[in-house]
Protein backbone atom coordinates (compact mmCIF):
# COMPACT_ATOMS: atom_id res chain seq x y z
CA UNK A 1 0.00 0.00 0.00
CA UNK A 2 1.57 3.32 -0.52
CA UNK A 3 0.79 7.05 1.08
CA UNK A 4 -1.97 7.67 -1.56
CA UNK A 5 -4.24 4.88 -0.90
CA UNK A 6 -7.80 5.95 1.18
CA UNK A 7 -10.16 3.87 2.72
CA UNK A 8 -13.71 3.49 0.81
CA UNK A 9 -16.34 3.56 3.52
CA UNK A 10 -19.82 1.82 2.06
CA UNK A 11 -22.84 4.41 3.43
CA UNK A 12 -25.50 1.43 3.90
CA UNK A 13 -24.15 -1.41 5.41
CA UNK A 14 -20.32 -2.76 4.36
CA UNK A 15 -17.10 -1.43 3.83
CA UNK A 16 -14.34 -2.12 1.71
CA UNK A 17 -10.84 -0.99 0.93
CA UNK A 18 -10.11 0.53 -2.66
CA UNK A 19 -6.88 2.41 -4.09
CA UNK A 20 -7.42 5.93 -5.13
CA UNK A 21 -7.53 5.29 -8.85
CA UNK A 22 -11.19 2.80 -7.32
CA UNK A 23 -12.68 5.38 -5.87
CA UNK A 24 -16.33 5.02 -7.27
CA UNK A 25 -20.12 5.14 -6.84
CA UNK A 26 -21.58 2.68 -8.35
CA UNK A 27 -25.17 2.32 -7.41
CA UNK A 28 -23.93 0.36 -4.18
CA UNK A 29 -23.53 3.43 -1.97
CA UNK A 30 -19.84 4.24 -1.94
CA UNK A 31 -18.34 7.38 -1.07
CA UNK A 32 -14.55 7.66 -0.88
CA UNK A 33 -12.60 9.63 1.88
CA UNK A 34 -8.87 10.19 2.53
CA UNK A 35 -6.75 8.71 5.80
CA UNK A 36 -3.71 8.21 4.93
CA UNK A 37 -0.88 5.70 6.47
CA UNK A 38 2.31 7.09 6.69
CA UNK A 39 5.12 5.98 3.70
CA UNK A 40 7.28 4.18 6.08
CA UNK A 41 4.75 1.07 6.54
CA UNK A 42 2.81 -1.05 4.03
CA UNK A 43 -0.53 -1.91 6.36
CA UNK A 44 -3.83 -1.74 5.35
CA UNK A 45 -6.36 -1.40 7.75
CA UNK A 46 -9.69 -2.73 7.04
CA UNK A 47 -13.31 -0.36 8.05
CA UNK A 48 -15.65 -3.19 9.98
CA UNK A 49 -19.32 -3.75 8.72
CA UNK A 50 -20.68 -0.94 11.06
CA UNK A 51 -24.04 -1.48 13.07
CA UNK A 52 -26.85 0.74 11.55
CA UNK A 53 -27.36 4.00 14.14
CA UNK A 54 -30.71 5.24 14.26
CA UNK A 55 -31.70 8.97 14.89
CA UNK A 56 -28.77 9.88 17.68
CA UNK A 57 -26.10 7.58 19.40
CA UNK A 58 -26.91 4.96 21.09
CA UNK A 59 -27.05 4.61 24.87
CA UNK A 60 -24.28 2.41 24.92
CA UNK A 61 -22.21 2.07 21.37
CA UNK A 62 -20.22 -0.38 22.92
CA UNK A 63 -23.42 -3.50 23.07
CA UNK A 64 -23.57 -2.08 19.64
CA UNK A 65 -20.14 -2.86 18.19
CA UNK A 66 -19.66 -5.55 20.43
CA UNK A 67 -18.39 -8.26 18.03
CA UNK A 68 -15.74 -5.94 17.08
CA UNK A 69 -13.90 -6.71 20.04
CA UNK A 70 -14.70 -10.52 19.73
CA UNK A 71 -11.11 -12.82 19.23
CA UNK A 72 -10.34 -12.15 15.66
CA UNK A 73 -12.50 -10.12 15.03
CA UNK A 74 -10.01 -7.97 13.70
CA UNK A 75 -7.78 -10.12 11.79
CA UNK A 76 -9.07 -8.82 8.59
CA UNK A 77 -9.09 -5.68 9.55
CA UNK A 78 -4.68 -5.09 9.37
CA UNK A 79 -3.33 -7.11 6.29
CA UNK A 80 -0.08 -6.88 6.46
CA UNK A 81 1.55 -6.59 2.67
CA UNK A 82 5.17 -7.89 3.66
CA UNK A 83 6.21 -9.75 6.76
CA UNK A 84 3.54 -8.89 9.23
CA UNK A 85 0.92 -12.23 9.59
CA UNK A 86 -2.26 -11.68 9.98
CA UNK A 87 -3.44 -13.82 12.48
CA UNK A 88 0.03 -14.99 14.80
CA UNK A 89 -0.40 -18.34 16.89
CA UNK A 90 2.42 -17.51 19.11
CA UNK A 91 2.16 -13.75 20.18
CA UNK A 92 5.23 -12.11 20.00
CA UNK A 93 6.62 -12.52 16.40
CA UNK A 94 6.79 -9.01 15.31
CA UNK A 95 8.97 -6.51 16.91
CA UNK A 96 8.67 -3.56 15.58
CA UNK A 97 7.30 -0.76 17.73
CA UNK A 98 6.71 1.63 14.45
CA UNK A 99 4.19 -1.26 12.72
CA UNK A 100 2.50 -1.48 16.19
CA UNK A 101 2.38 2.32 16.43
CA UNK A 102 0.67 1.95 12.54
CA UNK A 103 -1.73 -0.91 13.69
CA UNK A 104 -3.25 1.26 16.68
CA UNK A 105 -3.97 3.72 14.40
CA UNK A 106 -5.74 1.19 11.89
CA UNK A 107 -7.91 -0.32 15.26
CA UNK A 108 -8.72 3.47 16.22
CA UNK A 109 -9.90 4.74 12.84
CA UNK A 110 -11.54 1.82 12.39
CA UNK A 111 -13.74 1.36 15.29
CA UNK A 112 -14.24 5.44 15.55
CA UNK A 113 -14.90 4.73 19.37
CA UNK A 114 -12.28 5.43 22.47
CA UNK A 115 -10.72 1.92 22.99
CA UNK A 116 -8.78 1.40 26.40
CA UNK A 117 -5.15 0.64 25.79
CA UNK A 118 -5.27 -3.18 27.45
CA UNK A 119 -7.82 -3.80 24.60
CA UNK A 120 -5.32 -2.38 22.66
CA UNK A 121 -3.00 -4.19 23.77
CA UNK A 122 -4.51 -7.52 23.79
CA UNK A 123 -5.75 -7.21 19.98
CA UNK A 124 -2.22 -6.62 18.62
CA UNK A 125 -0.67 -8.76 21.22
CA UNK A 126 -2.91 -12.10 20.90
CA UNK A 127 -4.61 -11.65 17.23
CA UNK A 128 -2.07 -10.32 15.24
CA UNK A 129 1.21 -11.29 17.12
CA UNK A 130 3.16 -8.43 18.04
CA UNK A 131 5.74 -8.17 20.84
CA UNK A 132 4.13 -6.93 23.91
CA UNK A 133 7.10 -4.79 24.92
CA UNK A 134 6.82 -3.09 20.81
CA UNK A 135 2.74 -2.36 21.62
CA UNK A 136 3.52 -1.12 25.57
CA UNK A 137 6.38 1.09 23.49
CA UNK A 138 3.78 2.41 20.97
CA UNK A 139 1.09 3.10 23.31
CA UNK A 140 3.33 5.09 25.23
CA UNK A 141 4.32 7.08 22.73
CA UNK A 142 0.76 7.96 22.03
CA UNK A 143 -1.46 10.47 23.44
CA UNK A 144 -2.97 13.79 23.40
CA UNK A 145 0.76 15.55 23.15
CA UNK A 146 1.40 13.10 20.20
CA UNK A 147 2.58 14.66 16.56
CA UNK A 148 0.01 14.70 13.93
CA UNK A 149 -0.24 11.49 12.14
CA UNK A 150 -0.95 12.92 8.67
CA UNK A 151 -2.66 15.53 7.22
CA UNK A 152 -5.88 14.21 9.01
CA UNK A 153 -5.51 13.71 12.89
CA UNK A 154 -4.18 12.16 16.05
CA UNK A 155 -4.64 10.15 18.82
CA UNK A 156 -5.97 11.40 21.68
CA UNK A 157 -5.48 9.85 25.09
CA UNK A 158 -7.18 10.28 28.27
CA UNK A 159 -6.80 8.91 31.50
CA UNK A 160 -9.95 7.52 33.38
CA UNK A 161 -10.22 7.57 37.15
CA UNK A 162 -12.50 4.62 37.83
CA UNK A 163 -13.56 4.12 41.79
CA UNK A 164 -11.79 1.31 43.30
CA UNK A 165 -9.39 0.85 40.82
CA UNK A 166 -5.92 2.00 42.24
CA UNK A 167 -4.49 3.36 38.75
CA UNK A 168 -6.10 5.24 36.09
CA UNK A 169 -7.62 3.90 32.57
CA UNK A 170 -5.77 5.29 29.51
CA UNK A 171 -8.63 5.49 26.93
CA UNK A 172 -7.21 6.14 23.28
CA UNK A 173 -9.60 7.73 20.34
CA UNK A 174 -8.96 8.69 17.42
CA UNK A 175 -9.04 12.83 16.35
CA UNK A 176 -11.29 13.60 19.03
CA UNK A 177 -12.06 13.58 22.00
CA UNK A 178 -14.46 11.01 23.80
CA UNK A 179 -17.83 11.70 24.02
CA UNK A 180 -19.81 11.95 27.66
CA UNK A 181 -22.19 8.97 26.42
CA UNK A 182 -18.90 7.31 25.97
CA UNK A 183 -16.96 7.73 29.09
CA UNK A 184 -20.42 7.06 30.90
CA UNK A 185 -20.43 3.71 29.01
CA UNK A 186 -16.71 2.55 29.34
CA UNK A 187 -16.88 3.74 33.38
CA UNK A 188 -19.71 1.06 34.22
CA UNK A 189 -18.33 -1.80 31.54
CA UNK A 190 -14.99 -1.04 33.30
CA UNK A 191 -16.33 -1.31 37.21
CA UNK A 192 -18.47 -4.63 35.95
CA UNK A 193 -15.16 -6.07 34.90
CA UNK A 194 -13.76 -5.07 38.20
CA UNK A 195 -16.42 -6.50 40.43
CA UNK A 196 -16.30 -9.58 38.73
CA UNK A 197 -12.53 -10.23 38.22
CA UNK A 198 -11.72 -9.53 41.40
CA UNK A 199 -7.61 -10.42 42.68
CA UNK A 200 -8.88 -12.70 45.40
CA UNK A 201 -11.09 -14.62 42.74
CA UNK A 202 -8.40 -14.39 40.05
CA UNK A 203 -5.75 -16.18 43.15
CA UNK A 204 -8.34 -18.44 44.17
CA UNK A 205 -8.83 -19.46 40.81
CA UNK A 206 -5.56 -19.92 39.53
CA UNK A 207 -4.43 -22.19 42.69
CA UNK A 208 -7.39 -24.23 42.08
CA UNK A 209 -6.62 -24.68 38.41
CA UNK A 210 -3.18 -25.68 39.05
CA UNK A 211 -4.05 -27.61 41.61
CA UNK A 212 -6.32 -29.83 39.57
CA UNK A 213 -3.97 -30.14 36.51
CA UNK A 214 -1.57 -31.96 38.67
CA UNK A 215 -3.72 -34.00 40.41
CA UNK A 216 -4.76 -34.72 36.30
CA UNK A 217 -1.36 -35.30 35.13
CA UNK A 218 -0.70 -38.13 37.45
CA UNK A 219 3.24 -37.53 38.46
CA UNK A 220 3.17 -35.19 41.57
CA UNK A 221 2.62 -37.04 44.90
CA UNK A 222 1.77 -34.82 48.16
CA UNK A 223 -0.14 -32.35 46.30
CA UNK A 224 -1.15 -29.39 49.02
CA UNK A 225 -5.42 -29.76 49.87
CA UNK A 226 -7.69 -27.90 48.54
CA UNK A 227 -8.05 -25.79 52.56
CA UNK A 228 -4.54 -25.26 52.63
CA UNK A 229 -4.30 -23.15 49.24
CA UNK A 230 -2.13 -20.43 49.37
CA UNK A 231 -0.54 -21.50 52.75
CA UNK A 232 2.14 -24.00 52.20
CA UNK A 233 5.23 -23.21 54.96
CA UNK A 234 5.98 -20.33 57.36
CA UNK A 235 5.00 -16.61 56.82
CA UNK A 236 6.35 -14.63 55.23
CA UNK A 237 7.66 -17.27 53.24
CA UNK A 238 4.30 -18.98 52.14
CA UNK A 239 3.94 -20.54 48.96
CA UNK A 240 0.64 -21.17 47.23
CA UNK A 241 0.92 -24.93 47.32
CA UNK A 242 3.46 -27.63 47.29
CA UNK A 243 3.69 -31.30 45.26
CA UNK A 244 6.73 -33.71 44.81
CA UNK A 245 8.00 -35.36 41.57
CA UNK A 246 6.61 -39.06 41.95
CA UNK A 247 9.96 -40.28 39.62
CA UNK A 248 12.79 -38.12 41.26
CA UNK A 249 11.03 -37.43 44.80
CA UNK A 250 12.28 -33.85 44.26
CA UNK A 251 10.04 -31.42 46.06
CA UNK A 252 8.42 -27.80 44.68
CA UNK A 253 7.79 -24.94 45.87
CA UNK A 254 4.75 -23.50 43.57
CA UNK A 255 3.84 -19.88 43.28
CA UNK A 256 1.04 -19.20 40.98
CA UNK A 257 0.56 -15.30 39.65
CA UNK A 258 -2.47 -15.37 37.49
CA UNK A 259 -2.17 -12.40 36.20
CA UNK A 260 -3.12 -11.05 32.89
CA UNK A 261 0.43 -9.13 32.79
CA UNK A 262 3.41 -10.99 30.53
CA UNK A 263 6.03 -11.86 33.19
CA UNK A 264 8.74 -10.12 31.88
CA UNK A 265 13.13 -10.57 32.58
CA UNK A 266 13.46 -9.18 36.05
CA UNK A 267 10.29 -9.70 37.43
CA UNK A 268 10.08 -9.85 41.34
CA UNK A 269 7.53 -12.92 40.77
CA UNK A 270 10.94 -15.01 39.63
CA UNK A 271 13.44 -13.73 42.55
CA UNK A 272 10.29 -13.76 45.34
CA UNK A 273 9.43 -17.76 44.24
CA UNK A 274 13.34 -18.36 44.33
CA UNK A 275 13.75 -16.68 47.87
CA UNK A 276 10.11 -18.70 49.13
CA UNK A 277 11.24 -21.91 47.73
CA UNK A 278 14.70 -22.24 48.97
CA UNK A 279 13.23 -20.84 52.39
CA UNK A 280 10.94 -24.61 52.35
CA UNK A 281 13.97 -26.37 50.98
CA UNK A 282 11.97 -27.09 48.08
CA UNK A 283 12.65 -26.20 43.84
CA UNK A 284 10.70 -23.39 42.91
CA UNK A 285 8.23 -23.45 40.37
CA UNK A 286 6.56 -20.61 39.18
CA UNK A 287 3.45 -20.91 37.27
CA UNK A 288 2.21 -17.54 34.71
CA UNK A 289 -0.33 -17.10 32.27
CA UNK A 290 2.16 -15.73 29.60
CA UNK A 291 6.16 -14.92 29.57
CA UNK A 292 8.45 -13.12 27.12
CA UNK A 293 11.38 -15.26 25.73
CA UNK A 294 13.75 -13.28 27.72
CA UNK A 295 12.29 -14.17 31.44
CA UNK A 296 11.62 -18.00 30.04
CA UNK A 297 15.55 -17.64 29.76
CA UNK A 298 16.25 -16.19 33.10
CA UNK A 299 14.08 -19.07 34.55
CA UNK A 300 15.84 -21.36 33.11
CA UNK A 301 19.10 -19.45 34.16
CA UNK A 302 17.85 -19.52 37.89
CA UNK A 303 17.50 -22.86 38.20
CA UNK A 304 13.23 -22.11 37.84
CA UNK A 305 11.17 -24.62 36.79
CA UNK A 306 8.69 -22.55 34.47
CA UNK A 307 5.08 -23.26 33.09
CA UNK A 308 2.87 -21.08 31.25
CA UNK A 309 -0.78 -22.03 31.14
CA UNK A 310 -1.43 -19.74 27.74
CA UNK A 311 -4.66 -18.05 29.31
CA UNK A 312 -6.07 -16.35 32.36
CA UNK A 313 -8.12 -18.82 34.93
CA UNK A 314 -11.31 -17.55 36.04
CA UNK A 315 -14.12 -20.02 37.98
CA UNK A 316 -16.74 -21.75 35.59
CA UNK A 317 -18.89 -19.83 37.32
CA UNK A 318 -20.37 -16.86 40.15
CA UNK A 319 -23.53 -16.53 41.68
CA UNK A 320 -25.99 -16.01 39.41
CA UNK A 321 -24.24 -15.95 36.41
CA UNK A 322 -21.67 -17.85 33.68
CA UNK A 323 -18.59 -16.74 33.60
CA UNK A 324 -18.59 -17.28 29.87
CA UNK A 325 -20.75 -15.43 29.30
CA UNK A 326 -19.42 -12.19 31.45
CA UNK A 327 -16.04 -12.30 30.00
CA UNK A 328 -17.88 -12.35 25.69
CA UNK A 329 -20.03 -9.46 27.26
CA UNK A 330 -17.33 -7.38 28.79
CA UNK A 331 -14.96 -8.40 25.61
CA UNK A 332 -15.05 -4.43 24.98
CA UNK A 333 -13.06 -3.88 28.30
CA UNK A 334 -11.53 -7.07 29.00
CA UNK A 335 -9.74 -7.68 25.52
CA UNK A 336 -9.30 -10.46 23.24
CA UNK A 337 -7.46 -13.17 24.91
CA UNK A 338 -8.40 -16.72 26.06
CA UNK A 339 -9.84 -17.49 29.27
CA UNK A 340 -9.62 -20.60 30.95
CA UNK A 341 -12.35 -21.94 33.63
CA UNK A 342 -11.55 -24.12 36.58
CA UNK A 343 -15.05 -26.53 37.54
CA UNK A 344 -15.39 -27.18 41.68
CA UNK A 345 -13.92 -30.10 41.27
CA UNK A 346 -10.64 -28.91 39.56
CA UNK A 347 -9.15 -32.18 38.23
CA UNK A 348 -12.56 -31.91 35.78
CA UNK A 349 -11.54 -28.55 34.18
CA UNK A 350 -10.03 -28.61 30.53
CA UNK A 351 -6.56 -28.13 30.54
CA UNK A 352 -5.11 -27.23 27.10
CA UNK A 353 -2.02 -24.82 26.21
CA UNK A 354 0.64 -25.33 28.99
CA UNK A 355 3.45 -25.27 28.35
CA UNK A 356 6.70 -26.22 31.43
CA UNK A 357 10.40 -24.71 30.62
CA UNK A 358 12.73 -26.95 32.82
CA UNK A 359 15.60 -24.88 34.17
CA UNK A 360 19.00 -25.51 32.54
Amino acid sequence: MTYGDVFCEQTVSKSRFCSRNDQRSDGGGFTAREVHLPPSKSMVTMLPNKPARGPGRPANPYIAAVNWFAPKATVDWLQPVADLEASCPHPGKFRDTSAAKDAAYGLLISTGLPMPRRVIESILVHDHGFYPVAVTAALQSLGTGSPQYNASGRIVMRELNVPGQAKPSHVYTWNREPTNGEIKALLGLIKRRNSFLTKERLRDAGEEYVRGWLLKEGGFVNITIADELGEVGPKPYTLDLAATDRVTAVPYGISVKNERAWLKANSKNIDDVIRRAARNQMKPWLFMPFALDTAIQQCRESGVRLTTLGKQIVPVSVPGRMMALEIESLRAVLGVEEYGFVHARAERSEFTGIRTFEPD
